[in-house]
């Protein structure tokens, strides 16, 4: 484990990982991610208004937006893995 840059864990990939990531290669050479979603943030932006309100101080909704993401990430560290070594032959995640 390198110390410089924190903890991280290696777990096996299942056998059939690296099929599914060749055939994602060769299908979808792009590799984007497109997404749209709503979200009611009437509730947190009301608290940050009333939090002004009796503190003076502003608080930030995209530091609001960062730490909720850093919580999901913490529930799943999953969803920050990737894989170690040559993507053709890895048969490990590092998360």
């Amino acid at each position: 484990m390198n110390e410089k840059i924190g903890p991280y864990n290696i777990v096996e990939l299942s056998a059939r990982a690296p099929i599914w990531v060749n055939t994602l290669d060769l299908s979808w050479p792009a590799h984007a991610m497109y997404g749209l979603i709503e979200v009611d943030v009437t509730v947190p932006r009301q608290l940050i208004a009333e939090h002004k309100e009796h503190t003076g101080e502003t608080l930030s909704f995209a530091g609001f937006l960062t730490y909720c993401l850093a919580r999901a990430v913490d529930e799943d560290k999953t969803i920050q893995a990737h894989r170690k070594g040559d993507k053709t032959a890895s048969s490990c995640l590092t998360m």
